[in-house]
C-alpha cells in the first residue's frame, strides 16, 4: 500500500497519516484481546500487521529521503 501512495507521490502524507492511524488503532484493539485469553493467533497476526506497516512506512520514509 505505502509502495501504490509512493508511486503517486502526492498521497504521502495522507497515506502516513493512514498508516499511523491503522498502527494506533490495533495497539488500542490489543488490550481487549489480551485480557480475553483463549486463542492467541489473531492477536499474533495483527501485531505482525502492525510491525508490517510501521516498517513499510519507515522503509518509504528512507527512500524518500535519499
Amino acid at each position: 500500500m505505502g509502495a501504490l501512495a509512493g508511486a503517486m507521490s502526492f498521497l504521502d502524507p495522507l497515506a502516513a497519516l493512514l498508516f499511523v492511524v491503522l498502527a494506533e488503532l490495533a495497539i488500542r484493539a490489543r488490550k481487549p484481546l489480551l485480557r480475553k485469553g483463549g486463542d492467541k493467533l489473531l492477536l499474533g497476526l495483527m501485531d505482525m500487521a502492525r510491525m508490517g506497516l510501521v516498517y513499510g512506512l519507515l522503509l518509504e520514509g528512507f527512500k524518500a529521503s535519499v
